[in-house]
Formats: structure tokens, C-alpha cells, sequence
């Protein structure tokens, strides 16, 4: 009996340090690999930290760029206003400058210009030792004439530099924004890897704004931002905590063309040494015409830290416990899984009956359109977005002629399916994923069409005309034709800060009265007409044909 007790003991003994070592073994690896995918998760959410900062600090320079686009003539004060905004808003741009296009026969007014605001303007080039000498001549200067902070700047050529000429070179190819090569502060070589590594982000500026960007004769000059990405990167790291990664940036353009060493523009080497099966590589692709990589790798210190033995003195409470811990886990599992599932099938019933009820609201129960509810929430949205981003918008509404005669005529049942099939036939001129065509009221629609001209409205006007008028619906009644007609008026323009996008709504809808007023069946424009919006006094009330 003893030997039976004391072999079932053992039995049991065994059984328990089998059960804990596997156990603890499997916690062990889960702890792992948890603890390797929220590294992985903290090093990707770094690489859009670093790319989200870089997108914030750029987009200072178009504040910039926008005043310089819309004014002939910018003085230095209105300039230092504005950049010192910019600058204290977005702490990783060193500097702004302008420096106009300037050609070599105008040279010498130009200085002579610059020279009434300061002094002893010259345009500049720097030579090796880094002094200043005067710019050999040009066929075309790019000489610095506002910045700021001003320092010793002003008047240096960047035509006469390799790094700013080839990203202006660039920028003007493209019409775009455009990134330099990395600049390493003068010194020894250990300063391609030191912490004042810059870059410059040159941005065109041509004096029509539609311009195509590879006519030279239109450029005005260049704005150009200085940079500093060490600070970037390190206050991207101080803001996500992750002091103890091995982080390198690459810009594997300049790479490609000047070397390895001329790529760096950032590294943080922890004394610790790198765990290399954990890197992540995160491309930063199309920054200003360069691609940059960011290398990231957790050192050995780092994941130390974050190791716990919290499963192991778990394990060490007791062989016995073991097994029934186990069936209880396991138990608990099942049952959230049971729940999560229930959950999930809850939430997607959710999810489709608000997705209905979203579709129901937004569209018209009689043509299958966008309402008018809808139509007035997407203007208001794309009328806030071309305002800020300076870009025209366009709306063409139209009316059917003579509309209550044919329902007199033909009944409201057959004027709803009249309705029904020019709102289908219309629908197909809408190619663009922004543009809307919605019913406005009654026998009235309306057309949302963003980043439109005036030349672009007016064609889609008329092809609505021609389209309504060439599914000849009859209609004896018209006073216009004997088939079903509309009336169409055209509004487009560029939002003004002072406007509301209601008084485009009284222009476009101005535009429809005169089409009616000149015989009806044809587009008139707003522009054309100059008609400009009323006040609330001066609009009729509007009553249906």
C-alpha cells in the first residue's frame, strides 16, 4: 500500500513538473512573441510619426507659397510676418527664403533695387573656405532676397551651389515641391553622420497659377525651406518613448547617387547592441522626389526591459493548481470567444442597419438620387476645401420647362416617371468620384461639380440640355418645343473668404431665371452674365412653372 502511495506520488509529482514546464514554456514564448509584435507595432507607429511630422512641417511652406503666388510684390515685413508664423508653428523648419528668377541682363537693376531696402545687396556665391565673393554671371540667378531668419543669406546665388541648383532643376521639371540632396555642415567627415544634417525643400512659384510647370518663362522664383531632420527624428523618438532603438534614415535616392555616407541623414546607435532579427525597414516613398528608409531595430537592453517573469513565478505557485488553472483558462477562453463572436455578429447587424438607414437619408425616394439634405452637406464640405485650397467650384442646375403643364396634361404619375428618366439619363455624365448630381426640389436639379471651370460647367450644362431634349419626351403643352426641355444655369468660381457658399447657390439660381426669362432650352453662365449674389431682400420667392 505504501509502495502504491509513494509510486502515485511520484507519479503525481511528475506529471505536475511536466504540466509546469510545459506550461511555463508556452507562456513564455506567448510572452515573446507579444512582446516582438509590440516592438514591431511601436517601430511602425514611429515611422508615421516621422512621416506624419515631415507632412506637417511641409505643409508650412505652402502658407508661404500662397502669398507669394498671389501678390506681384511682397515687402520684407509682410514677409518676416509670415514666415516667423510659420516657422514657430512647425519648430523643425529652420528657415524660409524667396529667391526670385532673376536673368543675367537683369542683374544689375535688380540690385540696385534690392539695394534700397539693404544697403549692400549684391548677389553672392559662396567659395570653399566659405567666404563670400560675387557671382560669376549666369544666364539665370536665383539669389536670396527675403529670408528668415535673415543672418548671412541674403544674396546668395543658389544657381551657384550643386545641391540647391539640382533640387531647383528638379522642382522645376516637376512643377512640384522638391527635396535636396542631404547637406552636412562644413567640418570633417564625421559630420555626415552628426546631428546638423539639413535639407532643403524648394517649392516653384510661377506667376499664373495653372501654369504648366515646364514653362521657365512663366517661373517668378523659388521658396525654399530649411530643415533639420536630426530633431525631427529625435523628438519623434522623445514623443513615442523608444530612447533604446537602433534607428538609422536613408535616403536611398541621394544614395544612389552620391554613395552611402551622403545618405545618412540620421542615426541613434544605443550602446547596447541590435537584435538584427527584429528590424523593420519602413519606406518613405515620393518625399519631394527623393525616397527615404527608415531602419529600425530594438537593442538587447531595450527588450530586456520589457521582459517580466511574471510567468514563471505564476508557474512556480504549484504543481498541483497547475491542471486545474489550465481547464479553467482554457474554460474562460472558450466563453469569451463564444461572446466575442456573439459580439461580432450583433455589431455587423448594427453596421448594416445604420449603413441602410445612412442610404435611405441621403438619397431622393422618387428619382434614386442624392436629396437635396445630402446635396447641401457634400457642397457645404467641397466649398470649405476649394476655399482653402484655392480651387474653383462649379454648380449647374436646371429646370424642366413648362413641367406643371405636363402634369396637367399627362398626370402627376406620368410626370414622376418623366422625372425618374431624365434623372437616370443625367446620372451618366457623373465620371468623377467628387462630383454629385442631386434632386433639388420639385422639378429642379443640381450638380456638384468640384475643381471645375467656368468653360468645364458650361459644357456639362449643355450636354444635360442636349441629353433632356434627345429622349424627345412629349410635351404638347410647351410654350418651348414639343418634346420636354430644361433650363440650365451655370455658376463657377473660386471661394472668397468673405462668401458663403449660399450666395453661389442665389448666382446659379439667378443664371436658371435668365434662361427662362430668354425663352428657356438653353445654358446661361453667371460669369458671362456677371451676375453676382443678392442680398435676402432681393430674392423673389421662387415658384414652380
Amino acid at each position: 500500500m505504501k509502495d502504491h502511495s509513494n509510486r502515485l506520488s511520484y507519479i503525481i509529482m511528475v506529471i505536475g513538473f511536466t504540466l509546469s514546464a510545459v506550461l511555463a514554456y508556452q507562456m513564455a514564448s506567448l510572452k515573446n512573441e507579444t512582446l516582438r509584435e509590440q516592438i514591431k507595432s511601436e517601430m511602425k507607429e514611429l515611422s508615421l510619426l516621422v512621416a506624419h511630422d515631415l507632412a506637417i512641417n511641409f505643409e508650412g511652406l505652402y502658407t508661404v507659397q500662397g502669398l507669394l503666388a498671389s501678390s506681384t510684390s511682397v515687402t520684407q515685413v509682410t514677409f518676416d510676418q509670415l514666415a516667423e508664423q510659420t516657422i514657430s508653428r512647425h519648430r523643425h523648419l529652420r528657415g524660409v527664403q524667396w529667391a526670385p528668377r532673376v536673368m543675367s541682363a537683369q542683374r544689375a537693376a535688380f540690385e540696385q533695387q534690392m539695394r534700397q531696402t539693404f544697403s549692400d545687396y549684391q548677389i553672392l556665391e559662396p567659395t570653399t573656405d566659405n567666404s563670400r565673393i560675387p557671382a560669376r554671371n549666369r544666364a539665370v540667378h536665383f539669389p536670396i532676397a527675403l529670408s528668415r531668419p535673415t543672418g548671412d543669406q541674403l544674396g546668395i546665388d543658389l544657381a551657384g551651389q550643386s545641391v540647391p541648383l539640382a533640387a531647383i532643376r528638379q522642382a522645376l521639371q516637376s512643377g512640384e515641391m522638391t527635396i535636396s540632396d542631404p547637406l552636412a555642415q562644413p567640418g570633417s567627415k564625421a559630420d555626415l553622420q552628426n546631428t546638423q544634417r539639413n535639407f532643403l525643400a524648394i517649392l516653384p512659384v510661377f506667376r499664373e497659377r495653372n501654369s504648366p510647370h515646364n514653362q521657365i518663362d512663366d517661373l517668378r522664383g523659388v521658396l525654399v525651406g530649411q530643415f533639420t531632420i536630426w530633431t525631427l527624428v529625435r523628438d519623434a523618438l522623445t514623443t513615442s518613448h523608444l530612447a533604446g532603438l537602433h534607428v538609422t534614415l536613408f535616403d536611398l535616392t541621394a544614395q544612389q547617387q552620391h554613395g552611402f555616407d551622403a545618405s545618412v541623414l540620421f542615426s541613434q546607435m544605443p550602446a547596447s547592441p541590435a537584435v538584427d532579427d527584429m528590424a523593420q525597414r519602413f519606406m518613405l516613398n515620393n518625399l519631394g522626389g527623393h525616397n527615404w528608409q527608415l531602419i529600425v531595430a530594438p537593442s538587447e537592453g531595450f527588450i530586456h526591459e520589457r521582459k517580466s517573469s511574471v510567468a514563471y513565478i505564476v508557474m512556480l505557485l504549484g504543481i498541483i493548481i497547475t491542471g486545474f488553472l489550465t481547464a479553467y483558462l482554457r474554460m474562460m477562453a472558450r466563453r469569451n470567444q463564444q461572446q466575442m463572436i456573439a459580439i461580432k455578429e450583433k455589431n455587423h447587424e448594427i453596421q448594416l442597419s445604420h449603413k441602410h438607414l445612412e442610404q435611405l437619408n441621403q438619397t431622393d425616394g422618387l428619382t434614386g438620387i442624392s436629396n437635396r439634405h445630402y446635396f447641401e452637406e457634400c457642397f457645404d464640405l467641397e466649398w470649405k476645401r476649394t476655399r482653402r485650397e484655392r480651387q474653383p467650384i462649379a454648380l449647374v442646375m436646371f429646370d424642366l420647362d413648362c413641367f406643371q403643364h405636363f402634369n396637367e396634361v399627362n398626370g402627376r404619375l406620368r410626370g414622376d416617371e418623366c422625372l425618374r428618366n431624365i434623372a437616370e439619363l443625367v446620372k451618366t455624365t457623373i465620371h468623377r468620384p467628387g462630383d454629385l448630381f442631386a434632386r433639388f426640389d420639385g422639378q429642379r436639379f443640381v450638380l456638384l461639380l468640384p475643381n471645375t471651370p467656368s468653360s468645364g460647367a458650361r459644357v456639362v450644362g449643355e450636354q444635360c440640355r442636349q441629353l433632356v431634349e434627345s429622349i424627345a419626351l412629349p410635351h404638347r403643352r410647351s410654350t418651348i418645343a414639343e418634346v420636354v426641355t430644361v433650363s440650365v444655369g451655370v455658376c463657377s468660381l473660386i471661394p472668397e473668404n468673405s462668401m458663403h457658399h449660399e450666395q453661389m447657390l442665389d448666382m446659379v439660381d439667378q443664371a436658371l431665371a435668365l434662361a427662362k426669362q430668354r425663352g428657356r432650352n438653353q445654358v446661361v453662365d453667371a460669369e458671362s452674365e456677371s451676375i453676382r449674389p443678392r442680398t435676402l431682400t432681393e430674392r423673389p420667392i421662387n415658384i414652380d412653372d
